[in-house]
C-alpha cells in the first residue's frame, strides 16, 4: 500500500516538474524567437541600408573620378559613411539587447535543468536503496523458508525411520 502511495506521488510530482518544465520552454522560446525576429528584421533592414549606401557611395566615387563637384561628393561621401556607422552602432546595440536578455534566461534554464536532474539522481539513489533492501529481505525470507523446509524434510525421515520396524537379520 505505501509503495502505491509513493508511485502515486513520484507520478504527481514528475508530472508537475514536466509541466513548469515545458512551460519555462515555452516561454523561454517565444520570448528568444521574439528577440531573434527583431534581429533578423533590423538585420535585413540595415543590409538594404549598407548595399544603398554601398552604390551611392560608388555613385559619388564615379562622380569624383570625372571631376564633377567634388567638395559636394566628399560631403556626400562623408556622410554616406557617417549613416553607415550609425546603421552598425544600432546593430550592435541590438545583438547586445538580445545577448543580454538570453544569456541570463539560458543559464537560469540550465541551472533549473541542474538542479532537478541533481533531485532526480538523489531520488534514484533513494530508490535504489530502498529496492536493495527490499531485495534483500525477500532473500533472506527465502532462505529461511529454504532451512525450515530442510529441517522439516530430515524431521519427516527421522520420524518415518522410527516408525519403520526394524527387522533383526
Amino acid at each position: 500500500m505505501d509503495v502505491d502511495k509513493e508511485d502515486n506521488f513520484v507520478a504527481k510530482m514528475n508530472e508537475i516538474v514536466a509541466s513548469t518544465r515545458r512551460k519555462g520552454r515555452t516561454d523561454f522560446q517565444v520570448k528568444k524567437n521574439a528577440i531573434f525576429k527583431r534581429a533578423r528584421e533590423h538585420n535585413g533592414q540595415i543590409s538594404r541600408e549598407i548595399l544603398a549606401s554601398v552604390h551611392d557611395a560608388r555613385a559619388i566615387l564615379e562622380e569624383t573620378t570625372a571631376g564633377n563637384g567634388q567638395d559636394s561628393s566628399m560631403e556626400d561621401l562623408i556622410s554616406m559613411f557617417s549613416r553607415r556607422d550609425n546603421a552598425m552602432d544600432s546593430l550592435i546595440e541590438e545583438f547586445g539587447v538580445m545577448s543580454a536578455e538570453v544569456s541570463p534566461m539560458r543559464s537560469t534554464v540550465i541551472n533549473s535543468a541542474s538542479s532537478t536532474l541533481q533531485e532526480q539522481q538523489d531520488f534514484y539513489e533513494e530508490s535504489r536503496r530502498k529496492i536493495v533492501r527490499g531485495a534483500k529481505v525477500y532473500v533472506e525470507a527465502g532462505i529461511e523458508r529454504q532451512r525450515l523446509a530442510t529441517d522439516a524434510s530430515e524431521l519427516i525421515r527421522h520420524y518415518n525411520a522410527l516408525l519403520r520396524p526394524t527387522t533383526p537379520k
